[in-house]
């Protein structure tokens, strides 16, 4: 069941392409504010962050949901775009950027949300695999267009990667975590037909891990949880009506086909690169990583990753980016403890 208290919409952009979202609205009587756009991950809809949503005017934020291209709600990929996609095109990721960009244009140009300058801006954050799309934004600037560039660098103030994957960085991984024993549903072979693996999906994704953190690191398997579900899962919590409300299994393999073609990898590599280390792309915005550390094997190394090689390359030209460690937390900390996820939130947005 929808929450009465947000506003559903639709939203037509370029080629009739749509895009539905929920909208928190405006907080009540206020002229300054920030507007946070949400990206959400592979399988699970932007109807995950409700209750993060209803903590919104509290916190003097505007929280909108967005649901990606494939999902329930929103235009599916063509059968072209898919090959485009499985064949790794470069247009298929300027492609992204395109429609997220229109989307934020739409949203800014429809709303009048206040500007920076005014106290106001726009904070992206992508949750998962959504860090695809929100760092689309670094693309090649020529295909944005110098228009909607100037537009957008009146707005936007964050960036906010919250516990992306490998794949969602484009990186490739040690040879040891190709091993069957680092865990991942989609390489299951126990799991037939493939709709097995994305019920295992769900599961394995919302437990919580206990790796060892004194031990881990990006060059082996020692100390990580490489378990394929634990006795602590998000997933078991849930009724039929919320699993339906939050889950569109039939995105999930195309998900896959999207992202994990080498090709693909190599593409959104360039763009993970563009965000950390050239600011001169959008050079007031600036990064936050929250990193939770109980979630899957796959994001916890991606965290590990991305700070030693953002470390390596600390210099005068890189982006401002911050870590932030959500002690205790796992991959679903938004709809397990949404007061303190929202608190995580807060604070860059409010910094910006």
């Amino acid at each position: 069941m929808s929450d009465p208290n947000l506003r559903e919409d639709v939203y037509t952009l370029f080629e009739d392409i749509r895009i539905s979202f929920t909208d928190s609205g405006a907080p009540p009587n206020a002229n300054k504010y920030t507007t946070l756009i949400v990206v959400h991950g592979t399988g699970f809809l932007g109807a995950g962050f409700a209750a993060m949503q209803a903590l919104a005017p509290a916190n003097n934020l505007r929280v909108v949901a967005m649901d990606r291209r494939g999902y329930r709600g929103s235009t599916p990929f063509t059968e072209p775009e898919m090959e485009d996609f499985r064949n790794g095109k470069r247009d298929s990721v300027d492609r992204l950027m395109r429609v997220f960009v229109a989307f934020l244009v739409s949203f800014i140009e429809k709303e009048k949300i206040p500007k920076l300058q005014e106290g106001g801006g726009v904070g992206v954050m992508g949750w998962s695999s959504g860090v695809i799309t929100a760092l689309s934004i670094f693309s090649d600037p020529d295909t944005m267009g110098p228009e909607t560039y100037s537009m957008l660098e009146e707005y936007l103030k964050d960036v906010i990667l919250y516990d992306p994957p490998y794949l969602a960085l484009g990186y490739p991984l040690h040879p040891d975590f190709q091993s069957p024993a680092a865990y991942v549903p989609w390489n299951d072979p126990k799991a037939t037909p493939p709709e097995e693996k994305y019920g295992r999906f769900a599961y394995w994704v919302s437990c919580y891990y206990e790796h060892d953190h004194t031990i881990i690191s990006t060059q082996g398997l020692d100390g990580y949880d490489l378990r394929s579900r634990t006795n602590r899962c998000l997933a078991e919590t849930w009724s039929e009506e919320q699993a339906k409300m939050f889950i569109d299994a039939n995105a999930i393999p195309v998900e896959f086909d999207v992202r994990s073609h080498p090709s693909m990898q190599l593409h959104i590599r360039r763009n993970t690169e563009r965000a950390l280390f050239d600011k001169k792309l959008f050079p007031r915005v600036k990064l936050t990583y929250l990193y939770a550390p109980e979630s899957p094997w796959t994001t916890v190394w991606a965290y590990l990753e991305t700070k030693r090689l953002y470390m390596e390359r600390n210099a005068d030209d890189v982006r401002s980016l911050e870590f932030v460690e959500m002690k205790g937390a796992n991959h679903f900390i938004h709809q397990i403890s949404p007061e303190d996820f929202m608190a995580y939130v807060v604070k860059p947005l409010s910094s910006a």
